[in-house]
């Protein structure tokens, strides 16, 4: 299955150990073996499409923009060592606009930034229920002015 990735924002990746049946193994001794393996799971905020592949971009990494590429390695070496992986924009709990139940909201969807917010797509609209244009609009809205913002203090330096 293929899933579209909003072109401008990198996917959300969960990273799991899963058990996988060992074939060659498995013949050797003549019965099932299985053996841990490091999955990454990837979806686009808000969908509930995803990927499952080995937590290995070896051979695929070329098909991704280099950000995400960093990023997903980033995400891992957090995950692997007990971390939060870092987000890639301010997190929705810090948007005063937001019910703690509202944020919950977007959590649960995968939806983890601000910017993922302004990024939404019409499924992910759809997934969050009524007003998810409205908060749409204004992550755009909040973004302009952070960009503002960053502007002139950067010219204020």
């Amino acid at each position: 299955m293929s899933v579209a990735l909003a072109p401008q924002r990198p996917p959300y990746i969960e990273f799991k150990v899963i058990a996988k049946d060992d074939p060659k193994r498995s013949v050797e001794l003549g019965y099932r073996v299985t053996k841990d393996v490091e999955m990454a799971f990837i979806m686009q905020p808000g969908s509930k499409d995803q990927v499952e592949m080995v937590a290995s971009l070896e051979g695929r990494a070329d098909a991704c923009p280099p950000d995400w590429v960093d990023a997903f390695h980033k995400k891992y070496e957090a995950w692997k060592s007990g971390m939060e992986p870092p987000l890639n924009g301010t997190s929705v709990k810090q948007w005063p606009l937001l019910s703690p139940a509202q944020a919950e909201n977007f959590i649960a969807l995968r939806i983890l930034t601000i910017e993922d917010v302004a990024a939404m797509t019409e499924e992910a609209m759809s997934r969050l229920g009524m007003g998810g244009r409205n908060l749409r609009e204004k992550a755009r809205e909040w973004l302009k002015g952070k960009e503002i913002a960053d502007v002139a203090m950067t010219e204020n330096l």
